[in-house]
């Protein structure tokens, strides 16, 4: 079984690097290939993990819900097999929008027509559409497409955007450096999990379970894995502008991973409040059913 992650995004994989790192996987009997990449700039999230699951670079990943939906139906050989659903503290309830210190826009709702930095095909697209939708109309929704949240960060710094939708650890980033949260997710909804079809019920369930350890471990974090995550992210800030470097220390030096809900069955109810969302900005995927999407022995995975 392969699980291959994308460093840009090393927040969303953590709980598997977790894993990997304290062999995990290993103590499961799971024999489980483990690598990174570096997703290319100008190709959209879709192609990149729908290649991936095709050439067996993956067998499993995660994303937003809405964009797991999307993908699992442009790929037939793949199905949703799990949920994380948002909680206090956890990465899918840390998404906001930053506005720069000297910005003008004071209240959400002057982002009205204004352009705001997501990257396409994923969680942050998304998430600004319905945490927007609480302030303006859907058609002042002005969406870039920018990239990853460190990339959207330098967007904004760069002044080619007047917002940015970022998430943990970049929030953390963009405070320490005065920028100013102008929105915070009111997101309810869960990340989803895809596999391939060709991974057995046994090999997920060995996955699902040596994930969810590695969960409770980060959930309280020790000194190995607060210091392991901080490195993932000063890594990526060598990249960054010498404003963003020249802080990024100090954020290093107190920044602790988020927070996992254990990973569960994805249910039916859950799925008819993402195709609402999907169906209002006409990208529901046509005649795709739950019971298409979701594997089939789902709840087989997570009994004991």
């Amino acid at each position: 079984m392969r699980f291959s992650y994308n460093i840009y995004a090393f927040q969303w994989s953590f709980p598997e690097i977790v894993a990997d790192q304290v062999g995990l996987f290993r103590q499961e009997g799971l024999n489980l290939k483990f690598s990174s990449f570096i997703a290319k700039k100008n190709v959209r999230k879709n192609v990149t993990y729908n290649s991936l699951m095709r050439s067996g670079g993956s067998d499993i990943y995660h994303a937003g819900e809405w964009a797991c939906i999307i993908r699992v139906s442009q790929n037939p050989d793949t199905r949703i097999v799990a949920a994380s659903r948002p909680g206090n503290g956890t990465l899918n309830s840390t998404f906001s929008i930053y506005v720069r210190p000297d910005s003008k826009l004071e209240r959400p709702e002057m982002l009205a027509n204004k352009r705001i930095a997501v990257e396409e095909d994923t969680g942050s697209y998304f998430t600004v559409v319905q945490d927007m939708k609480r302030f303006v109309q859907k058609d002042q929704i002005k969406l870039v497409q920018v990239g990853s949240p460190h990339m959207r960060l330098v967007s904004l710094l760069n002044g080619e955007v007047e917002a940015a939708s970022l998430i943990h650890p970049w929030t953390e980033l963009a405070n320490e450096m005065g920028l100013v949260e102008l929105v915070r997710t009111d997101r309810r909804n869960p990340t989803l999990a895809v596999a391939n079809l060709r991974v057995n019920i046994t090999e997920l369930r060995s996955f699902f379970r040596a994930v969810n350890h590695a969960i409770e471990l980060l959930n309280d974090p020790n000194e190995d894995i607060t210091e392991s995550y901080a490195n993932l992210f000063l890594r990526i800030c060598e990249e960054l502008p010498q404003t963003c470097k020249d802080a990024a220390p100090k954020v290093a030096r107190k920044l602790k991973p988020p927070k996992w809900q254990p990973w569960q069955p994805y249910t039916s109810d859950e799925f008819r409040r993402a195709i609402t969302l999907l169906e209002d900005l006409s990208v529901a995927p046509n005649e795709v059913t739950f019971k298409y999407l979701v594997h089939p022995q789902i709840d087989e995975i997570f009994k004991l």
